[in-house]
């Protein structure tokens, strides 16, 4: 590596730079396809999985949106400054495959977190990252105990999305089953004259093509992993819900996968879906395909699993922050449903009246206190902090009047708190400013073990918030 610029590509780590003219020989037509799109902007992200969706159709990140950016660095050589041409990788994790018409794979992209644990020579490896796949865990609520060590990155995700699967379904169906109009031909026979006059009704039906891809998708998993998923899907879905799905699904059989699929895209309703059956059909889509059910031909592809890593952060520590230490009473603010909003401005005539809604991680007016979930890198060796996110929570604490706030970010060394100073305000109380790491271990032999680890290490994070907050 030179002036942090890496010159092996075969492993890829998140907020990392690569050397370009290696990355582009190694992964030409994934370069060429996606290298500097933003995600909502992609020509073919319709075969991406992307979590959480909201990543892929707001416009908050910018820079940050895109999954692989394009641009020059400086660097020093013999004394001399010249400018490098590098490939970045950003705050997105998770894989991505090329295939042509042949139907397949030529190139296969996976991008890590950058805290692998050691192999046995004490070497970082990027093959076994136990981080990511411990946060998908915690997050989703799914359990991976059967994570096998010699499995990919693409293995290990689609055994994750096989037992996501349910939960997609309920969150579906409690939006209430899917339903279209279809045509029915009717005969009409006068009982006067034998004449027959045929015709057409219009009618609202719950046999759409989709809940019956739905019902292929369910019986190929349970066909892959065994009776034991029949018990987990009933544990998942509410009673109502296995009801309502078994009474639509009575002429499941009549069409294969792949002609079910044909249908459903005949239709082209999938843009009107609402946003879970969205989620669902891209689901269906991506564990038929790629579990050797091949339900669509294609020309040239790119399709494959992201996850918005920095979202992921946010939402593991909220894990930790509301099991753990729920008598600092935080909320957790939701932007797209606007929850929990805090209001920077009010009217001048009507107080009541508020405008300008932000969305801090998490705060609490009972401890007086603001954090935020910060996954990029931070310098634990100094008091220093990126101006941004100073500016940032300093505001959201003077709105809240809190007595301190800080960031939270992943560490690779003890868990501990810094305070960086307080703010210099002379008409109300100074607000403190820290940092708060969180360990993530590295020096574990496999996925048991790291649990372990990690959970030592949520423990010591949570005494640490507690004894800082609520002395």
């Amino acid at each position: 590596m030179k002036n942090n610029i890496i010159e092996n590509v075969e492993y890829l780590v998140d907020n990392s730079i690569y050397n370009k003219d290696n990355f582009c020989c190694n992964y030409p037509n994934i370069v060429k396809k996606m290298l500097g799109y933003r995600i909502d902007l992609l020509p073919d992200r319709k075969k991406l999985l992307v979590f959480p969706r909201v990543f892929e159709v707001s416009f908050d990140y910018e820079e940050q949106k895109s999954i692989l950016n394009s641009k020059h660095v400086m660097v020093d050589m013999d004394s001399r400054l010249i400018s490098v041409g590098v490939v970045a990788t950003n705050n997105v994790a998770g894989f991505i495959e090329y295939s042509d018409k042949s139907d397949d794979v030529k190139e296969s992209l996976a991008i890590h977190s950058r805290f692998p644990v050691k192999d046995k020579n004490g070497d970082l490896s990027y093959r076994e990252d136990y981080f990511l796949y411990y946060m998908l865990e915690k997050v989703f609520d799914v359990n991976l105990e059967s994570f096998e060590r010699s499995a990919t990155m693409k293995q290990r995700i689609y055994n994750f999305l096989v037992y996501l699967y349910p939960k997609y379904l309920e969150k579906a169906l409690q939006k209430g089953l899917l339903q279209e109009y279809k045509y029915f031909m009717v005969d009409n026979k006068s009982d006067k004259t034998e004449n027959r006059n045929s015709y057409s009704v219009k009618e609202l039906t719950c046999g759409h093509d989709f809940i019956h891809l739905i019902k292929h998708t369910i019986e190929f998993i349970k066909n892959i992993a065994g009776e034991g998923y029949s018990s987990f899907i009933n544990d998942v879905l509410s009673e109502e819900s296995i009801e309502l799905f078994m009474s639509s699904t009575k002429n499941y059989g009549d069409k294969d996968a792949s002609d079910v699929f044909e249908a459903v895209l005949q239709d082209g309703t999938t843009d009107d879906f609402c946003s879970e059956y969205i989620d669902l059909f891209k689901l269906s889509l991506y564990i038929l395909n790629d579990g050797k059910e091949k339900i669509y031909k294609n020309d040239e592809d790119i399709y494959g699993v992201l996850f918005d890593i920095s979202w992921l952060w946010e939402e593991y520590i909220y894990t930790i922050l509301s099991v753990k230490v729920p008598e600092l009473k935080l909320l957790h603010p939701e932007n797209k449903l606007n929850k929990n909003a805090v209001f920077l401005l009010q009217d001048i005539a009507d107080n009541e009246f508020k405008t300008q809604p932000a969305y801090p991680d998490f705060y609490s007016e009972d401890c007086r206190i603001v954090l935020d979930a910060k996954y990029e890198f931070q310098n634990e060796n100094d008091k220093d902090m990126p101006n941004d996110d100073l500016y940032q929570i300093i505001s959201y604490a003077h709105v809240l009047s809190s007595k301190s706030t800080g960031i939270i970010y992943p560490s690779r060394t003890i868990s501990n708190l810094k305070v960086i100073g307080e703010t210099n305000t002379k008409v109300a109380d100074p607000i403190s400013v820290f940092k708060l790491g969180l360990y993530i271990p590295d020096d574990v032999d496999n996925y048991d073990d790291f649990r372990k680890a990690i959970g030592k290490s949520e423990d010591v994070f949570k005494r640490t918030l507690e004894d800082y907050v609520l002395d």
